[in-house]
């Protein structure tokens, strides 16, 4: 009875550690600000898979799933948080999630968390697509010659908002040199 209740406990503090936060009523709980970073801390557990590193039917396996499904699910959660800077950033996170959330229903043998975890999905899903409708596309765009990233804002978007975000998306070193004659990433909004 008391191993029973160690592997209650151990998974009890592993679901804690992998939803640290998400959880509005937690003393850190995640906010637009983080919610990418939590997605991108709990997405490199989408990629351990216990096969190769335990091998067999090792009892860990199970626990291992265990761990991944808690994983997709708070990564679902967090999708609906993130204020996704682009169709194209959204498209990829919901890529990546989906991809973990098919193999997991290919593993489970169990009715009720399949179907919870397929409507929770579902949900996202709508949530993502009625959010997706107010968002910019990505695209390249190659300068004819070297601009102030203030002029190259004005130029794209009849504002100068966007320079910001023109530095921090192509990692500019300095504002007043785009690049000209290498492309460059710009948000198109239609």
């Amino acid at each position: 009875i008391q191993l029973a209740y160690d592997v209650i406990a151990l998974a009890q503090e592993f679901t804690d550690a992998i939803t640290f936060g998400t959880n509005a009523e937690d003393e850190f709980a995640v906010t637009i600000d983080n919610a990418r970073e939590q997605f991108r801390e709990i997405r490199t557990m989408f990629d351990f898979e216990p096969d190769d590193v335990l091998g067999g039917n090792d009892p860990s396996i199970a626990f291992a799933q265990f761990i991944q499904q808690n994983a997709v699910i708070n990564a679902l959660g967090l999708m609906s948080i993130i204020d996704f800077d682009s169709l194209d950033e959204a498209s990829e996170f919901r890529m990546i999630t989906y991809k973990k959330v098919e193999q997991i229903l290919l593993e489970l043998n169990d009715d009720d968390l399949y179907t919870a975890l397929l409507d929770l999905q579902t949900s996202v899903s709508a949530d993502i697509d009625s959010r997706s409708r107010e968002l910019p596309r990505l695209a390249e765009l190659t300068l004819n010659a070297s601009l102030p990233a203030i002029v190259v804002s004005h130029d794209l978007y009849g504002t100068i908002s966007e320079e910001q975000d023109l530095i921090d998306r192509n990692k500019i070193a300095h504002p007043l040199f785009v690049p000209g004659g290498v492309p460059i990433e710009v948000r198109i909004y239609a």
